[in-house]
């Protein structure tokens, strides 16, 4: 008898070690975690929450992270699965923690996003070689229509300007308005929210940013999520997310024109983001680590 619960005990606990050792499934075995940016914080998390479980059968907890680089802290650590951030943050990602895109954001249904050279009416400028030298309303190094795609645009016309960073896209507006630029960048549209500016020209366009997963999240839940996102068109649930009305499928390499953009706009992808080359640094082993 004492040897035949010996062997029970002895089974029980091999059973009850092997369960603990199986590697637990995001979004069935625990939440799926979803960290967003704040650009991308949903205003309803809670209904956003409810609708893509319902949709997808996963569970998921949704991260409002306070800065993009709180985002990347995540992201980077394991502790989440998912993320939202800025198109160029992707890429950072993308390039350091080997992250893979999932669905696209849709706004207002197109897919891509482009930046617009704007002037005062009164501007004599009416070409990009008239921007020579002169003073440029920017947003921030990591602005995708207020940096990144006009200075890839000027860098491919071999045109010098003299930076300004004004941190908003309405601080550019208001930069116009008030004569502190002579010249600014937005994305396509904002422009006409101000009396008084016109475009100068229009920068090509590149694919909007993903919903992106670590790359080891399996197949089945990848596809759980993204069709629950795709299938996602409700506003109340999507406000908040960078004015997305929806998402769809990414075709393959969608992407490649806006990796383009930074060469052409001379930058490494660890300056778009704050402490990139640090971070990324720390992240990468060493070769003399991984041995013969």
């Amino acid at each position: 008898m004492s040897r035949r619960l010996s062997r029970r005990a002895v089974l029980g606990a091999l059973a009850f070690a092997g369960a603990g050792c199986r590697k637990q499934v995001a979004g069935r075995d625990r939440p799926l975690v979803i960290v967003f940016g704040p650009q991308h914080t949903p205003a309803a998390p809670d209904l956003l929450k409810r609708r893509l479980e319902a949709a997808s059968g996963l569970t998921l907890e949704l991260h409002a992270a306070k800065t993009n680089a709180a985002a990347l802290d995540e992201l980077q650590s394991g502790r989440a699965d998912a993320g939202l951030l800025p198109l160029f943050d992707f890429f950072y990602c993308a390039a350091v923690f080997e992250v893979e895109p999932l669905v696209q954001l849709t706004r207002h249904g197109q897919s891509t996003m482009s930046a617009e050279f704007l002037v005062p009416e009164a501007s004599p400028a009416r070409a990009l070689s008239d921007l020579a030298n002169q003073r440029f309303g920017y947003v921030d190094r990591s602005s995708v229509t207020g940096f990144l795609l006009p200075a890839a645009t000027l860098g491919a016309a071999k045109i010098h300007v003299e930076p300004v960073w004004l941190g908003t896209h309405d601080a550019v507006l208001s930069a116009l308005a008030t004569g502190k630029v002579a010249v600014g960048a937005s994305y396509s549209g904002h422009g006409a929210t101000v009396p008084g500016l016109r475009v100068l020209a229009t920068s090509s366009p590149v694919a909007n940013e993903p919903v992106f997963v670590q790359k080891q999240l399996g197949g089945d839940v990848r596809e759980a999520l993204a069709r629950a996102l795709v299938a996602e068109t409700d506003p109340h649930a999507l406000a908040g997310l960078a004015d997305a009305t929806g998402f769809v499928v990414a075709p393959p390499r969608i992407w490649q024109q806006a990796s383009a953009t930074l060469e052409a706009a001379g930058l490494a992808v660890e300056e778009t983001v704050q402490g990139g080359w640090l971070r990324a640094n720390e992240h990468r082993v060493p070769s003399w680590a991984r041995g013969p």
